[in-house]
């Protein structure tokens, strides 16, 4: 009964299987060494400190051309979603449609929101990383 979880496991000789006393041990065997595994050991070489920085990068002024032209494409797309959901809103307001101005407050939210988070994320990320507080 100990070992009902772990059958599939247990070797079979031909059609019969293990007696129970030889599954238990196949068990204990199976704990133990899956706790041997996950034991801490004994560490004996020198802490590592790592300080990350972008300090000496030779890639470093791409990578920030990168960043600069996505966060003004997304702005962008959200200035167009901003005015797609406006115009949404008002044609279903004047044809009486109430799926085309649902469907224009989701746009308009969505693209307030995505416009928010583009202009926050720069100063959160310095925020988080940096030792002394924001920098950007």
């Amino acid at each position: 009964m100990i070992c009902r979880g772990f059958r599939f496991l247990v070797p079979s000789v031909g059609r019969t299987r293990l007696s129970r006393s030889a599954s238990a041990l196949f068990t204990l065997a199976l704990v133990t060494v899956v706790a041997l595994l996950l034991a801490p050991q004994a560490v004996w070489a020198d802490p590592i400190e790592v300080q990350p920085s972008w300090e000496q990068a030779p890639w470093q002024g791409k990578v920030q051309t990168i960043l600069n032209v996505t966060a003004q494409i997304g702005l962008s797309c959200c200035v167009f979603s901003l005015l797609a959901g406006g115009a949404a809103m008002g044609v279903g307001k004047v044809i009486g449609s109430y799926q085309a101005g649902h469907r224009g407050l989701q746009l308009i939210l969505g693209g307030g929101g995505g416009a928010l988070v583009i202009a926050s994320t720069a100063s959160i990320v310095s925020w988080l990383i940096a030792p002394d507080g924001p920098t950007a």
